[in-house]
């Protein structure tokens, strides 16, 4: 798992099950996640892809070239930490206060040094030459660089998906939701974990095929696959994941296209592109105004798509994000409330306009 991101094709078979688990797993949630980021238009899917196909093209990197090139095989390793880290910042602390700067900032550098140490020292993690006791102190000097900056990058996401879990008591979604929340939060924590446990590798040359890496291969070798698992099912979230966490409740139904376009005209009826996982984010959306409006819940939905459709146009409903959201919010809204005769207009949109940057990472949930 760490191997690769150093740059050196594992050679043991035990490593090398654990990097077809994690590549595999990572490749099919990148391709998934990079077609909905380019349906969506959404940057931190776009981000999150980009995570994942770096994990792949490390080891296609490490195929291609032989493990005395350094250089090419230095400029792939371990790239996904800083794409995690902006994916964090976009799908959850976008325009709100976070430790982006300190981390962002933390792993660039850290990223960098690797960089240079790698081209410097060719040290791998683990390693499959037998390290010298002169050469201990450098070689533990490589795993704080390297580790440092992937423990750093998957723990904040961790942290921010278990700390969106505990918020979402308050909301009213579906237990999947919240639950997904907690999975993502999980796996990624798993992760962290596992990169640190490389500190017991032996380094006698033989990594996870040493006799005496028991201990590594039993914190390593199952959180390497719970991650891979986890990360993969959080992301793709198959129909029978979405029951499983849904805690033996059905699955409410993506609202009615005749509910979302009640009031609504014909001309955006026929304009709009909806999918049920976009139509659940109206649903929310819709259900928020709603109670601010004391108004039909079906109605205000369908007011608000026709805010959408008013300020983006027809494809506005298939690039929901949060950015577009506030511009809807804050004019066509704002406006098509005040054309009503909704008092306190501006009040209202400012209050929603709160909701959707609080909850900014439940909108990006319930439509991938």
């Amino acid at each position: 798992m760490i191997a690769e991101a150093c740059g050196y094709m594992p050679l043991e078979p035990m490593d090398i099950t654990i990097n077809g688990i994690m590549t595999a797993s990572m490749t099919i949630s990148g391709v998934y996640l990079a077609l909905r980021a380019w349906k969506m238009k959404n940057i931190a899917l776009a981000f999150l892809s980009a995570a994942m196909l770096s994990f792949f093209s490390t080891i296609l990197v490490n195929i291609v070239f032989p493990p005395d090139m350094i250089f090419p095989r230095s400029v792939a390793a371990a790239n996904y930490a800083i794409f995690l880290v902006l994916f964090t910042k976009h799908a959850f602390y976008k325009d709100k206060k976070s430790i982006f700067k300190i981390v962002s900032t933390t792993v660039v550098i850290l990223r960098a040094v690797h960089f240079t140490e790698m081209n410097l020292l060719g040290f791998a993690a683990p390693s499959y030459i037998p390290i010298t006791p002169s050469q201990l102190g450098w070689y533990y000097f490589h795993l704080v660089v390297l580790t440092s900056q992937l423990a750093i990058a998957f723990s904040w996401l961790g942290f921010a998906a278990l700390n969106e879990h505990v918020a979402m008591k308050a909301e009213t979604v579906e237990p999947w939701v919240r639950n997904r929340y907690l999975v993502i939060g999980t796996a990624y924590a798993l992760f962290a974990i596992a990169s640190l446990a490389y500190f017991i590798v032996p380094t006698d040359g033989l990594a996870l095929g040493s006799p005496d890496a028991f201990l590594a291969n039993v914190i390593i070798v199952p959180t390497v696959v719970a991650h891979s698992a986890l990360s993969l099912l959080a992301w793709t979230m198959p129909g029978w994941f979405k029951r499983l966490l849904n805690a033996g409740k059905p699955s409410r139904a993506a609202p009615e296209r005749q509910e979302i376009f009640e009031a609504v005209s014909k001309d955006v009826q026929d304009r709009a592109i909806t999918t049920p996982e976009l139509m659940n984010v109206i649903d929310y959306i819709g259900g928020k105004l709603a109670s601010k409006l004391n108004k039909s819940p079906g109605a205000v939905k369908g007011l608000f798509l026709m805010a959408i459709d008013k300020e983006l146009g027809e494809l506005g409903l298939y690039t929901v994000n949060l950015s577009k959201l506030i511009l809807v919010t804050n004019n066509s809204l704002k406006n098509l409330l005040m054309d009503i005769g909704i008092d306190g207009a501006e009040a209202i949109v400012a209050d929603l306009a709160r909701d959707l940057v609080k909850n900014q990472s439940l909108l990006l949930m319930m439509s991938i």
